[in-house]
């Protein structure tokens, strides 16, 4: 027991936390009656609760010197009996023997007993005490002889203690006296030789057994960790999530299902190993020697093998599982910020690309910029997503991401784009920074203009108007005023002309610039309506035809051309007047002529490409496109209704019409 029990109260207070009940009141002495009175309560307490107790009282619990004390005065007399502790002299079971034999020389006889078989001398005395002095059977004879506990031996003595207390001792211990040997008896000499010869060959025969088991045992057991050792070497995966899961399972289940059986082979081979060695040892026997890589130490070197492998086998399970899943996060990671990148960038370099500002004046230009403005500010908003894109990229190219190759690609147009993004908003800002500058000196110009037209049409109506008054005089006079006056104006008209060329240069200028075309078109459109424009009140249907032919439009003979012409009509005479000023003709030859693409054109351009049909197949869209412009195309064209359309076969006016929304 530890000292720290030995006064009593330690041990009421273990008692009280294990059973959760209060014990009685402790003494709080510190002499030794005070101790014994703890250590009975305690004692009492357990026997209550119905655990037997083999006679251990408080005075053995604290007396372990007195008791020791009393086992050397009772076997003084006794030959090889020396009892000097609670372990090593009580081995060879003489000193038992001589406790019974000095109390109950009737049960034993001690000088037949030898000091060169512990096990006979220990059995005798545990069998002897068990039967004839009630004393409980608490060891076992091989464990004694070989590694006894001081505990347990001294709880057994203290039995023999409690047995002889009261009882009388043999006062003289004299060996019997020697009598002559008796006549010999040839059969019983016979009978027991082939006793001792059956109980020598039977020891034999179950240390073979054991013998042979250690080795089946051994070999299997040796044979399963070879089995095993490959597989927990081999530490690759496809880079597949499923597929490290399925390993982790599999070592899982080699743990809870494969392993538990081998450990306990492994301990019953060690057992098997002590207990066999024991037995020759104490039966004179050479050790037992199993064969090469056999030995409890190749078998522990193979185990301890098989564990490290083990250990080093999970660990890089584990890590690979973790590199895995943090894998899979950044892939979804990645294609989901590349999906919110695309829908956002999605139409937007084509309305970068976008000329919509020709067409519009100051006001329009100014709402554009402050729009592109906004738009610039959003792209830079956006700058840090399409680092973080390339950030996840690249980590998932460290980490070895199997399906690389589509990040790649993606990561690789999503900055491309971004590139191109940058490039389009700063040719777009130029633009409309230049666009407006022009549109303000436009400005600036009608205002002069308006400020000079004015007043020149208001002296020009009054020139016409007094040039076609009809006068009537009565004197010379009066003549010659009118002839004064007339004269007068004829020198004004010099100004009057610079003043109308400097009108008309100023017209020329807001005419070119405001509708982007050169001087040498407008004259030349100029020239092909006045040409035309016989009465000076503009153009009817069959003029504004010949003249659109004459500047090299394409108008198609026949109905569709009708149709072509109808649809001019529509734009340029909304009011359906009957003629087509110079302005109307300037405006629709200037969006013909401008970079910006119409429904007409492109169903002329699909009409090219399949080769004047009114629907094209898909070999035309492959073979004059590129296959992700076809593709994009043949997802949304609508099958074609014409009857002399194959199978397959697009309708591209459907298309194109859709296109811009008509």
């Amino acid at each position: 027991m530890l000292p720290i029990l030995f006064e009593g109260l330690k041990l009421m207070l273990l008692l009280e936390v294990i059973s959760g009940e209060p014990l009685p009141r402790p003494d709080r002495g510190k002499m030794r009656f005070h101790k014994i009175a703890n250590v009975n309560k305690a004692l009492e307490y357990i026997e209550s609760k119905g655990v037997k107790l083999v006679s251990i009282g408080a005075e053995e619990l604290s007396a372990r010197d007195g008791l020791l004390l009393w086992c050397q005065r009772k076997t003084a007399p006794y030959n090889n009996v020396n009892v000097q502790n609670f372990h090593t002299s009580w081995k060879d079971g003489l000193a038992f023997c001589a406790l019974i034999h000095r109390h109950r020389p009737d049960l034993i006889d001690y000088y037949q007993l030898h000091k060169g078989d512990p096990l006979h001398n220990l059995n005798l005395a545990f069998d002897v005490a068990e039967k004839h002095l009630d004393i409980p059977r608490m060891l076992d004879a091989e464990d004694a002889a070989v590694n006894p506990d001081e505990k347990s031996i001294m709880t057994y003595v203290s039995c023999f203690y409690h047995a002889f207390r009261n009882a009388p001792e043999v006062r003289s211990v004299r060996p019997p006296v020697k009598m002559p040997p008796p006549e010999r008896d040839w059969r019983k000499e016979a009978e027991t030789a082939a006793n001792r010869i059956c109980r020598v060959l039977k020891v034999n025969q179950e240390n073979e057994k054991m013998m042979q088991e250690y080795e089946h045992l051994a070999s299997d057991l040796l044979a399963w960790i070879n089995h095993w050792m490959p597989w927990l070497a081999n530490r690759t995966t496809d880079d597949s999530l499923p597929m490290a899961q399925k390993k982790l399972d599999d070592y899982r289940n080699y743990r809870r299902h494969e392993k538990p059986p081998r450990i306990e082979d492994k301990g019953r081979l060690e057992t098997l190993f002590n207990t066999l060695q024991t037995r020759l040892r104490l039966s004179n026997r050479p050790a037992f020697l199993p064969r090469d890589g056999h030995l409890v130490k190749d078998i522990n070197n193979a185990w301890k093998n098989l564990e490290d492998s083990e250990k080093g086998f999970e660990e890089w399970l584990l890590s690979e599982i973790m590199r895995l899943e943090r894998l899979e996060h950044l892939a979804e990671k990645f294609r989901r910020k590349c999906a919110l990148h695309e829908e956002w960038s999605h139409g937007k370099e084509e309305a970068l690309r976008s000329q919509d500002w020709k067409s519009c004046g100051l006001y329009k230009i100014k709402a554009l910029r402050k729009r592109h403005e906004a738009f610039e500010s959003d792209l830079g908003a956006h700058q840090d997503r399409v680092e973080q894109i390339a950030l996840i990229a690249r980590e998932l190219n460290n980490l070895r991401y199997p399906d690389i190759g589509p990040i790649n690609a993606r990561c690789q147009a999503i900055c491309s784009q971004w590139d191109r993004l940058g490039q389009l908003a700063t040719q777009r800002r130029t633009a409309l920074e230049e666009a407006e500058r022009v549109a303000e000196r436009l400005d600036t110009l009608y205002l002069d203009f308006a400020k000079r037209a004015a007043p020149f049409n208001n002296w020009l109506d009054g020139a016409r108007e007094d040039l076609a008054d009809l006068v009537i005089v009565h004197e010379m006079k009066e003549i010659q005023e009118l002839c004064a006056a007339h004269d007068q104006f004829k020198s004004t008209l010099g100004d009057a002309d610079r003043e109308f060329a400097s009108i008309s240069g100023i017209e020329q200028i807001l005419m070119r610039d405001s509708k982007g075309i050169s001087e040498e078109q407008i004259n030349e459109y100029r020239a092909s309506f006045n040409h035309f424009d016989k009465d000076r009140q503009g153009l009817d249907p069959e003029q504004m035809r010949s003249c659109l032919i004459s500047v090299g439009y394409n108008i198609r003979p026949g109905r569709e051309g009708d149709a072509d012409l109808h649809r001019i009509l529509s734009h340029v005479d909304p009011n359906r007047m009957g003629r087509v000023p110079f302005d109307a003709f300037l405006d629709f030859m200037t969006a013909e002529a401008a970079d910006t693409d119409t429904v007409e054109q492109m169903i002329d351009s699909f009409r090219i490409l399949a080769a004047g049909k009114p629907f094209i197949t898909a070999d035309e869209l492959r073979r004059e496109l590129p296959s992700d412009q076809a593709a994009y195309c043949m997802q949304r064209m609508a099958p074609s209704n014409d009857p002399q359309a194959p199978p397959g076969a697009f309708d591209y006016v459907t298309f194109s019409r859709s296109l811009y929304s008509q």
